[in-house]
């Protein structure tokens, strides 16, 4: 639903500029609450109609605008009409203030936003994604040096770069995309609803590992696959895998075929898309992402360390940070099924550690990623 109604309140107008609308929803309103209560007025500008997280925004306050783009399509076309429609939008808009995340919004709205006299330009990099990720493959690195040209023309004179994790800054930094005078700040992660995840006590009978994420390869979901299979044949019912989330257009994307036939084998319960992740947590011994995706700081590791969860994550960028190894979780070796097996097995041959690593992940959560402390951050990195 396109809203292009004039902006009519007092106060310094900021345009949010994203992907999803229901990533905006779920991850970015504490930090829009928190604008408008500071007496800012917002729009966003998504790519995708989602009416349920449009109903979200707007009874939040703020404007909701889509700007249709091929999220992954490599059409240079398609990504030029889209980058003409924003520059169109925000020239029309005049705002004084652009906050931007998600790669191609990010970059195509901080080319736009050039054209708006006196606007400021602020990014999120919640990690670098699939173009940065190591590989031998001749296409990728072709389509991340081309990234990397964009990278520069989009972002070398913006105002602030927020990173949340500080592997994410020595790489863009190694490619040169900005100049001395970005302000380069490092966050923890998105930060999370300290209160909307309230601890419960975890699950032990039987003892339930889950994983939430987007189904790519590259987030470990055949190897949280082939550790279900094996430790279901070898201790049956006392242990159970549930998998959550949605199938990715991304070109690492893992089928639909491969889980549901994962799902009828019996060794792992598929959910789909899930809204609110949270009665699945309640249900959850430990909560598992094996990632060697270059992740920023996986939100999906943070809600569930707020709810009192174990982790199991890979020793990799983004999601070793949220883990101190034997303390509120294990560390496990990137691309390896028998490491994840090996840290899945100490929590079935010692339950006792489950509810103890739990509660080690509350208080990190609490004394390191509370969303209120995050926002703040930003916010005042931005000026605002």
């Amino acid at each position: 639903m396109e809203n292009h109604s004039p902006v009519l309140s007092a106060g310094k107008f900021i345009v949010i500029a994203c992907d999803l609308l229901s990533t905006f929803a779920r991850f970015r309103l504490p930090l829009a609450k928190e604008m408008i209560r500071r007496g800012y007025r917002l729009r966003v500008i998504g790519s995708r109609v989602d009416s349920q997280a449009e109903m979200e925004i707007l009874a939040c306050g703020i404007d909701v605008e889509v700007v249709s783009m091929d999220r992954t399509g490599l059409n240079l076309l398609a990504d030029l009409a889209y980058w003409r429609k924003l520059r169109s939008r925000l020239v029309e808009l005049k705002p004084d203030v652009l906050f931007a995340y998600q790669a191609k919004a990010a970059v195509y709205s901080s080319l736009a936003a050039a054209s708006v006299p006196n606007c400021k330009r602020h990014v999120l990099f919640p990690g670098l994604g699939f173009l940065f990720s190591e590989s031998a493959s001749t296409k990728k690195r072709f389509l991340r040096r081309f990234a990397v040209l964009l990278y520069r023309r989009a972002f070398r004179e913006i105002d602030t770069a927020f990173f949340q994790n500080t592997e994410d800054v020595k790489t863009l930094e190694a490619y040169r995309v900005f100049n001395p005078s970005v302000n380069r700040i490092v966050v923890n992660g998105s930060g999370v609803p300290l209160d909307e995840f309230a601890f419960c006590p975890s699950a032990s009978e039987p003892i339930r590992f889950t994983m939430a994420t987007r189904l790519l390869r590259t987030k470990g979901v055949y190897h949280f696959a082939e550790a279900a299979k094996e430790l279901k044949a070898k201790h049956g019912d006392c242990v159970q895998f549930d998998l959550l989330g949605p199938v990715d257009s991304n070109p690492s994307a893992v089928s639909a075929e491969a889980v549901a036939q994962w799902h009828d084998a019996g060794y792992l319960t598929y959910h789909g898309s899930v809204h609110d992740v949270r009665p699945y947590l309640r249900q959850t011994s430990v909560f598992v992402l094996p990632s060697f995706y270059m992740e920023g700081t996986p939100r999906s590791i943070l809600e569930a360390m707020s709810m009192g969860r174990a982790i199991i994550t890979s020793n990799s960028r983004g999601c070793r940070d949220t883990v101190s190894d034997g303390v509120n979780g294990y560390l496990v070796k990137p691309q390896s099924t028998a490491s994840l097996i090996e840290a899945m097995t100490r929590f079935i041959e010692k339950p006792e550690l489950i509810a103890q690593m739990g509660k080690s992940s509350r208080k990190m959560a609490e004394e390191k990623y509370d969303v209120n402390d995050v926002v703040s951050q930003m916010l005042g990195s931005m000026g605002l």
